[in-house]
């Protein structure tokens, strides 16, 4: 079970040698929890740009790995939205969601900060910021230890959810 007062604890254990902040953000950008040293403004900011970008690779990945998956048109003026189709029956769609390529982690370096982003569930999203001097190794396998204990529990809500 998911305790909302240990959440921040448990993100603040990958806050070492370099990484200065964790941050567990929905896919809208919404801030679920963090840990460290950024001040609360600068967080809900860097939750909403991270997961927007988090949205926008995984839905190109998607389309990219899908061979039924066709791109109507793009509309500028609506924030870049997509009109999705998909040719064929919903069977179709089901077996490739299954075994389409899904994106895992990505890493980020901006100015003087490295990022790593996982995808924790379908619907959370998890982001560490460290130094420039972490390797990227280990900005993974960080990002990785805590993704890996937080998937249970969030998928556990998301099975409800989708009920």
């Amino acid at each position: 079970m998911l305790q909302p007062r240990v959440l921040p604890k448990v993100l603040e254990q990958a806050n070492t040698d370099g990484v200065k902040t964790t941050l567990l953000m929905n896919i809208n950008g919404s801030l679920l929890s963090s840990a460290g040293n950024e001040d609360k403004q600068n967080e809900k900011l860097v939750g909403a740009i991270i997961s927007n970008i988090w949205t926008s690779y995984r839905k190109v990945g998607e389309a990219a790995f899908n061979p039924n998956f066709k791109q109507s048109k793009v509309n500028m003026n609506q924030s870049q939205e997509y009109d999705d189709e998909y040719e064929g029956d919903a069977r179709d769609v089901e077996e490739q969601d299954e075994n389409a390529e899904k994106l895992q982690c990505m890493i980020l370096e901006l100015g003087t900060r490295r990022v790593a982003v996982m995808g924790v569930s379908k619907r959370v999203v998890l982001c560490l910021i460290a130094d420039k001097t972490v390797e990227l190794g280990m900005l993974k396998a960080k990002a990785t230890w805590v993704c890996d204990y937080l998937i249970k529990p969030f998928e556990m809500i998301e099975d409800v959810d989708d009920l």
